[in-house]
């Protein structure tokens, strides 16, 4: 099971749902980089071998621009509420996008009716 960081911009209550799903996951302000900027997220999270949970748009760019990326999932929703995002992160939970080997190297982008998932440094 990957181990998740869940980014400033969701919910703490996230971490304890993916918890309950059986992953370790962990909010950013529960490891001190609350406010801090992207590449310090990325770099403990690559470090810590986490996968980071966001709503940021910038990760991905930063996703695309890096030669060693870590695993990002952005989830995007029209709807903003814990419920839709916790929708989205159980049908990655049950369709198995969460324990795909690869996912440390992806960016998945997941909305309430799809996911899309793009790997640079596979050939």
């Amino acid at each position: 099971m990957p181990k998740l960081l869940v980014d400033e911009n969701l919910s703490p209550r996230l971490t304890v749902f993916l918890f309950d799903l059986g992953y370790e996951a962990k909010h950013v302000r529960d490891i001190s980089l609350k406010g801090q900027p992207d590449y310090k997220i990325v770099a403990w999270a690559k470090k810590n071998n986490h996968i980071i949970i966001t709503r940021d748009l910038g990760f991905g760019l930063t996703y695309s621009q890096s030669s060693n990326p870590s695993g990002i999932i952005l989830l995007r929703s029209k709807i903003d509420t814990i419920e839709t995002l916790q929708d989205i992160l159980h049908h990655l939970h049950t369709e198995k996008v969460l324990s795909n080997p690869e996912i440390d190297r992806s960016l998945i982008i997941a909305t309430p009716t799809k996911t899309r998932i793009i790997n640079l440094n596979i050939a």
